[in-house]
Formats: structure tokens, sequence, C-alpha cells
């Protein structure tokens, strides 16, 4: 099962963590939020594997992002 990991507006930010997870081989997908308005904008999802969760959410944290 996939699980959303990391959330956000800016396409800058997904991108370096989608490199930083393929970095270290991890399986991962971006997806575009259902959830577009004119006020809020667009989101982006990070979803890894749910066996990944505590390793991604660890460098995610490192990262500083």
């Amino acid at each position: 099962m996939w699980t959303v990991v990391y959330v956000t507006q800016k396409s800058q930010e997904i991108l370096k963590i989608k490199t930083m997870l393929d970095e270290n081989e991890i399986i991962s997908r971006v997806r575009e939020s259902n959830n577009r308005d004119a006020e809020h904008g667009m989101c982006f999802e990070i979803m890894v594997p749910a066996a990944e969760l505590a390793q991604v959410q660890n460098l995610i944290i490192a990262s500083e992002i």
C-alpha cells in the first residue's frame, strides 16, 4: 500500500525529495493533489510503500528541506 509522506505546493521541494529517494533506492511516486482551487493552488504529494515509511521520514527530517 502506498502512503503519502510529504505534501507541498512547491515543485522544487518535490523534485529534491524525489531525487533523494531515488539516490537511496527507495521507490516513490509523485502526484498532483485533487484539492485544486484558485485560492490555494495546486499541491504535490510524494508517496512511498508503507514498508519504507519510517526510513523515508528519517531521510526527510535529516535533509532539512
